[in-house]
Formats: structure tokens, C-alpha cells, sequence
């Protein structure tokens, strides 16, 4: 593969990593519940090149520490997807503004150096351009979270004007309370459906779940308990930050499992046996649908956000076939997205491939 054909499949890559997320807005149901079809997105992606894999994998397998090689390859899945659950649990809890920025400004801060750490920093213009990259990435996600907290901010002024008009509509019309919160769940619903782009506010939505997180500021504004909201709000701000760090943090690590798998690090090759990067990625997916199967369960129950309890496998097996037609899209498309990186990372090594996909904001904030 020449040079410009893998920096094409770079700049694919970042198209796919930046333009999956529609499906999710498409799809309108529980995270969790769009996340296990992503998953096997991702499966499917990796299929594509199977007869490239096979022949590697079959090597490894015959290879006495080639169960090593799975495991490792398995654990970088399983990191992915942590990283994913976390990632959006973080945008519920804090909003999307600073989630995105702490994830993504993690990812790039940590994920670049740990790549050039693991196959070589290069000459010194590689090192700068490198660099310069991230400081590119990290203005654009500036730019990201300072427009969709500008865009939370308006949304919120206009809950708490709709709010205070419908609780003089209450008081003079003596409204019982059961019949004013239905008639603004219904409100506050219908205006979360209308702005598609509050993140917040269509993620969790789910069957059970009376309000939406967007309609939290207009409870406050109720309640004679606002200073207790306030400090409950803040906790779960705090606990949403903490969760991007660490999303973050896995979305920079796994890459480098796999620059160690295939063999591409500075100090030679880290196992006897390696995988090419079509037979890592179709283990990496492997990890990540079992890391889905052990997860997905226990978090339903007990959410880290604020959704309600639910049971994955049978809200799950109610969903209707769009909705699972969303979430193999979507996953084929992050999935092949992945896998082009990787490809790429064969000639580009996998810092410079990488960091080109990691540009997604760029695709993203369109």
C-alpha cells in the first residue's frame, strides 16, 4: 500500500469515527440498548477482511503463546467499550460540554505521546507535527463544547421560562399535582424531541422514565428544595467529569495494545507471535461483545446516569427491527472506521494514522 492510499483511508476513518453518531439520534432508545447491536456492528466490520485475518490468526492459535495474543487483543476490545459506556454515562450526569472536552482532550493529550512512546518518537518534525495535531484537535473540541454550552444554556432558559408560565397556569387553575407534572413531561418531552442536537435529552430516553435529564433545571426552579438539587446536580457533574477522564483514558490505550500485537513498537516485536491488523481488530471486536454481554446486563440494572432500572434482555428483544438496523449501521460504520485506521497504521504506523481519525470533531461538530 502506498502512502497516499493510506492517508485516504486516515481521512475515511475520521469521516466514519465523526458521522456513526447519527444513528443513535435516529434511533431514540436506551444507550444500552443501542450499544450491544453496535457492538456486533463492529463484528461484522471485522468480517470484512477475514480472509486477510485468517491466515494470522491461524498462526497464532498454533503458536503456544499465541492465547496471550487473544487475551491481550480481547482486553483492548473490552477498554473500547468501557470507554463508550463511560463516555455517554459522562454526557448525562455533566452535559456535553465539558464531558466532551475532558474525553476527547484526554484522549488526544495522552493517546499521542503513549503511541509515540510505544513505536518510536521519530525524527523531531514528526514529534512537532504530532504535537501540533493535538493542540488542532483540542481547539476544534474547545470550539465543539463551547457551542453545545451555549446551546444548553439557551435550551435551559427556555425551560425555565415554560416552567414558571405553566406553574401559574397551575396555581390558578388548581391543577392537581399528578395532572401538571403529566402535562409537563409531555411539554418538556415534545421540545427535547424538537432539539435533536441537546445530546442530553434524547440518549436515555426510555420507556419508564417520567422526565428527561433536560427538564432537571426546570425542576429545581419547582421545588423548595432547590439548594439540595443544586448540590445533587453538582455531585452528579463531578461524577460525570470524573467518568469522561477515564473514557478517556481507555480510548488512548487501546491503540497501543495494538501497535504491540502486530509488532510495530520501538523495541521489536512485544510477543512471539503477532497479529496483522485485520486479525487484531476481529479479536479486539470479540473482546468488546463480551465485554458488552458482562456489562450491559448490570448497568441496565443499576445505571451509572440517570436512567431508570431496567432488564436489558427484555426491553432489548422488544425493540423494533429499525432500531436494531440503527445500531449494526452505526457499529459497522465506527467499525470500519477502525479497521481503515488500522490499515493505515500498516504504512502511516498507527501514531500518525490514529491521531488523523481522532479528528473526528472536525466530522462531528457538522
Amino acid at each position: 500500500m502506498e502512502k497516499p492510499v493510506a492517508l485516504l483511508l486516515a481521512l475515511a476513518a475520521m469521516f466514519l469515527w465523526g458521522s456513526w453518531a447519527n444513528t443513535l439520534l435516529l434511533s431514540r432508545i436506551r444507550f444500552e440498548l443501542y450499544f450491544f447491536d453496535y457492538i456486533l456492528g463492529h463484528l461484522l466490520a471485522g468480517c470484512i477482511l477475514l480472509q486477510d485475518a485468517a491466515p494470522s490468526l491461524q498462526a497464532a492459535a498454533a503458536d503456544p503463546s499465541g492465547a496471550v495474543v487473544f487475551v491481550v487483543s480481547a482486553i483492548a476490545g473490552l477498554l473500547f467499550a468501557l470507554g463508550s459506556l463511560l463516555a455517554v454515562a459522562s454526557i448525562d450526569l455533566a452535559g456535553m460540554a465539558m464531558p466532551t472536552i475532558i474525553l476527547l482532550g484526554v484522549e488526544m493529550a495522552l493517546g499521542v505521546p503513549f503511541l509515540l512512546f510505544v513505536e518510536g518518537w521519530g525524527s523531531t518534525e514528526h514529534v512537532l507535527l504530532s504535537f501540533a495535531g493535538v493542540v488542532a484537535v483540542l481547539g476544534a473540541t474547545l470550539l465543539d463544547g463551547w457551542c453545545h454550552w451555549n446551546l444548553q444554556k439557551d435550551c435551559a432558559a427556555e425551560d425555565r421560562e415554560q416552567s414558571q408560565l405553566l406553574c401559574f397556569g397551575c396555581m390558578s387553575s388548581q391543577f392537581s399535582s399528578l395532572s401538571f407534572w403529566s402535562f409537563r413531561a409531555t411539554s418538556v418531552a415534545a421540545g427535547s424531541f424538537a432539539r435533536s442536537l441537546n445530546s442530553t435529552a434524547v440518549t436515555f430516553l426510555t420507556r419508564g422514565s417520567a422526565l428527561p435529564v433536560s427538564s432537571i433545571g426546570s425542576q429545581q426552579v419547582l421545588t423548595a428544595a432547590s439548594g439540595w438539587a443544586n448540590a445533587r446536580a453538582v455531585k452528579r457533574g463531578n461524577l460525570g467529569l470524573t467518568f469522561a477522564a477515564i473514557g478517556g483514558f481507555c480510548f488512548a490505550l487501546w491503540p497501543c495494545i495494538s501497535s504491540c500485537v502486530e509488532g510495530q513498537t520501538q523495541w521489536g516485536n512485544a510477543f512471539t507471535t503477532q497479529l496483522n491488523a485485520s486479525a487484531f481488530f476481529l479479536v479486539y471486536a470479540v473482546g468488546a461483545l463480551l465485554a458488552a454481554l458482562l456489562l450491559l446486563p448490570l448497568l441496565c440494572r443499576w445505571p451509572l446516569h440517570s436512567g431508570v432500572s431496567l432488564n436489558f434482555w427484555a426491553n432489548y428483544l422488544e425493540l423494533r427491527a429499525w432500531n436494531h438496523f440503527l445500531g449494526l449501521a452505526g457499529g459497522f460504520a465506527h467499525g470500519c472506521g477502525s479497521l481503515l485506521s488500522l490499515q493505515a497504521g500498516r504504512v502511516l504506523g498507527n501514531a500518525v494514522a490514529m491521531s488523523i481519525t481522532r479528528c473526528q470533531p472536525l466530522v462531528g461538530g457538522v
